[in-house]
């Protein structure tokens, strides 16, 4: 069965019944689910732990809209819906659902819980678990978040970039590939824009946790999400949207069996809420002991998913729309 939309320019678009279904599911189950979760975690008092009472989250409406600011970046972003246009749109989504059901959410919640019995640091906490070992491993956690400031504040940098030349309208969107090589190659703004990147981050978490961190979670994470609300209505009315809808979010049962597509989904969702080199450890550090951290995780991922979701049906329905290939960069 097929739905044809037909728009006031003449041009007719197709979404399958199934697509329109999986939309609704996505809404209802993720949107409204993140809501009600969210709302769940407003109540909470101040932290109750010696640690925490001089610097740790506030409340747990404030863990999990901090751990959610850490986890939304360039793999919600960009690369959850290139992996899910790829790799069979609603069959990647399913995969990505089960993999946080079955190890996502219990280690990441296993990690949270160690990190606020142990109340160390990485290489302390891994170390009082598993000896040298383990303090080897927490170094090696510790280096891994290091290398990260190679890369992501430039990544962050040419985003502000093209934030400032969207306002002179889609000219660009001729020549996608000459912009992105003209940006890329201006350095010395890149350079100046990590540097005050930089300084900005380095004041903020000169403030603390409350202060700094949670108190401007608070304010951008709102305001992040606001801003995707208004892009996913506009991009509801570009003419011919719905093939691009229809490409995204498509189901291709038949990557289910494919363990290349489970082996993505899985870096996927392991990647997205920063489980692995030690950022959830050190988060249950400043979390009090009364705090329901199973529940603020599973508020954590789904939201995150639901901000992947948007993400990808802001960008890639309307990539695919405007003649681009969306898998041209995919890794």
């Amino acid at each position: 069965m097929k739905i044809q939309i037909t728009y006031k320019y003449k041009k007719e678009a197709i979404m399958s019944t199934t697509t329109i279904v999986m939309l609704i599911v996505y809404l209802v189950a993720f949107g409204g689910g993140g809501i009600f979760l969210i709302s769940k975690s407003m109540g909470g008092g101040k932290s109750g732990s010696n640690e925490g009472k001089s610097n740790g989250f506030g409340s747990r409406f404030g863990f999990v809209i901090s751990t959610i600011g850490m986890s939304v970046g360039v793999g919600a972003m960009w690369r959850f819906p290139m992996m899910c246009a790829k790799w069979g749109g609603g069959a990647f989504v399913l995969a990505f659902i089960v993999v946080c059901i079955l190890i996502v959410i219990p280690a990441g919640f296993a990690e949270i819980a160690m990190g606020r019995k142990l109340r160390e640091c990485n290489v302390s906490a891994l170390g009082s678990v598993a000896g040298t070992p383990g303090k080897i491993l927490g170094w090696a956690c510790s280096l891994e978040q290091t290398i990260q400031f190679g890369y992501f504040p430039a990544i962050i940098a040419i985003v502000v970039i093209y934030f400032f030349k969207s306002f002179r309208g889609m000219s660009y969107a001729s020549n996608a590939e000459a912009l992105f090589d003209s940006v890329n190659g201006n350095r010395v703004l890149i350079y100046g824009i990590v540097i005050v990147l930089l300084v900005l981050v380095g004041l903020i978490s000169m403030r603390g946790i409350q202060g700094g961190i949670e108190k401007i979670c608070k304010i951008m994470l709102p305001g992040l999400f606001i801003i995707l609300i208004v892009l996913a209505v506009r991009v509801c009315f570009i003419p011919g949207i719905a093939e691009g809808i229809e490409y995204y979010i498509r189901p291709d049962w038949a990557q289910l069996a494919n363990p290349q597509m489970w082996a993505q989904a899985a870096g996927m969702a392991l990647f997205a809420v920063g489980l692995g080199p030690g950022i959830l450890l050190a988060y249950g550090r400043y979390t009090d002991d009364s705090m329901d951290i199973a529940t603020d995780f599973v508020t954590v991922n789904v939201v995150q998913l639901f901000i992947c979701l948007l993400s990808g049906f802001i960008i890639i329905p309307a990539v695919k729309v405007f003649g681009m290939d969306p898998l041209m960069y995919v890794m």
